[in-house]
């Protein structure tokens, strides 16, 4: 298994660019998904995560998960989770 390289400054640096450029949106995603989540379809927030991500250059969309409330992107050889929660909103590198 391929160890995880370390993100340097400028890494780090986009990816919170990038949080910063998505928060608005995603945290207002999950507070909608908490308020209806029993009657909206779940592929209608993974595609307006997706074309909120597909904006942004140097990025893709890989998915998105329901618990955490979060949007996985790869960022060239990195890939970093957006996520959103009752406690905290973040983004950590996961591969």
């Amino acid at each position: 298994m391929k160890k995880h390289l370390p993100m340097n400054d400028e890494t780090i640096a986009k990816a919170t660019a990038i949080w910063k450029q998505i928060q608005e949106k995603i945290c207002y995603l999950y507070e909608r998904w908490q308020d209806e989540q029993l009657y909206e379809d779940w592929a209608d927030y993974v595609n307006a995560a997706r074309a909120e991500v597909a904006v942004i250059g140097g990025c893709s969309f890989i998915g998105m998960t329901r618990r955490p409330f979060a949007v996985k992107i790869q960022m060239g050889e990195y890939q970093i989770a957006c996520s959103v929660t009752q406690k905290a909103y973040k983004w950590k590198r996961i591969a």
